[in-house]
């Protein structure tokens, strides 16, 4: 099909205050990644979400449907699939399990939503447990694909090198809310310690119901004050990372965008989403639950080997090139780049 790809995303007034921006990222500056990853590798027109706007697209790419809940809904996205005849394709399309839940289940509008987006288009699911649980409901037009935010360099030769030693290293971690468990209080006061740089994603604040403990708060709270930033754009994010040397936390694309600017990265797991996708791109991984503070920051450091990584990331960049291919995504000028190329400045 002819016609222009579109990508459904909101648009972000350059006059935003910051507020209005993480809101309109969807609560989760980690968007970023997505969006600009799928910018970068295919292009796309920029469309809100109105039929009118998507009327001259030839196929719409869609990021939607990466975090969905048992019994979510999506009224709208099915509002401008029935509006508009044309594919939508959706990029990693993922449900969020506490530990892969075998009996997740999807609400009947979410089912009838992606079957009639699977009637169009081929659909880009987040990892094997996604897809089989989208099987088990009937949806079988699927392609595991990752996330396209491992995409972004446009090599299917990337290699990702050892972490360049640990001298400055920043952390990351899930959205405050609800009390601290024992371990993400241990990994916290780690960073702290050592005053690693702390990128945050949401807007949401570390307040003393989360800790239950004062002593503990006062000190948490004010390395944050010092060390916390929350990026609300790309060039801003690698402008936090400046000096640092490793990246650890929970936040997948916290991680990812360290990779970006080329700065080694632990990922620590913390539910079927991290899993999935870290066990999908085989990268250096832990559960955050078995986090020792004990260990010495070289410790981990060390167990950001990529071997594996390397060793499977041609096959699945060809997976993922035949994925967008088949939906007829024509991927962009701009030029691959090697690991520690950001990108940024060039190709533009």
């Amino acid at each position: 099909m002819s016609g222009q790809t579109g990508l459904l995303r909101n648009i972000l007034p350059q006059d935003a205050t910051a507020a209005e921006q993480c809101r309109l990222l969807g609560e989760n500056t980690g968007n970023l990644a997505f969006w600009d990853s799928i910018e970068r590798l295919f292009a796309p027109k920029i469309v809100p979400y109105s039929a009118e706007a998507i009327g001259g697209c030839g196929r719409v790419i869609v990021t939607d449907l990466i975090w969905i809940r048992q019994g979510a809904c999506y009224p709208h996205l099915e509002k401008l699939v029935d509006a508009c005849p044309i594919p939508f394709i959706p990029v990693s399309v993922g449900l969020q399990s506490g530990d892969f839940d075998p009996h997740f289940k999807l609400s009947p509008e979410t089912v009838r939503l992606l079957k009639k987006m699977e009637e169009r288009a081929l659909l880009g699911v987040r990892g094997y447990y996604s897809a089989d649980i989208l099987e088990r409901h009937g949806i079988r037009n699927t392609a595991v694909i990752g996330c396209p935010s491992m995409y972004r360099w446009k090599n299917a030769a990337l290699k990702i090198s050892a972490a360049d030693g640990c001298k400055k290293a920043c952390a990351n971690f899930r959205t405050f809310y609800g009390r601290l468990s024992a371990p993400e209080k241990h990994f916290l006061r780690y960073c702290a310690d050592r005053g690693m740089r702390f990128i945050e994603q949401t807007a949401r604040k570390f307040l003393p119901e989360h800790a239950q403990d004062t002593a503990f708060y006062n000190y948490v709270a004010g390395w944050l004050y010092r060390e916390a930033a929350m990026p609300l754009g790309i060039r801003e994010w690698f402008s936090a990372l400046d000096g640092c040397s490793f990246s650890m936390g929970g936040r997948f694309h916290g991680n990812v965008i360290a990779l970006w600017k080329g700065i080694g990265a632990l990922f620590l797991t913390v539910d079927s989403r991290t899993r999935e996708l870290t066990d999908f791109f085989s990268l250096p991984s832990m559960s955050l639950s078995a986090f020792d503070p004990a260990l010495e920051l070289t410790a981990y450091c060390g167990l950001a080997d990529y071997t594996a990584f390397n060793s499977r990331y041609p096959a699945l960049y060809r997976g993922f090139k035949e994925f967008a291919l088949k939906n007829g995504l024509a991927f962009s000028d701009a030029p691959a780049l090697s690991y520690g190329e950001t990108g940024i400045g060039i190709g533009k």
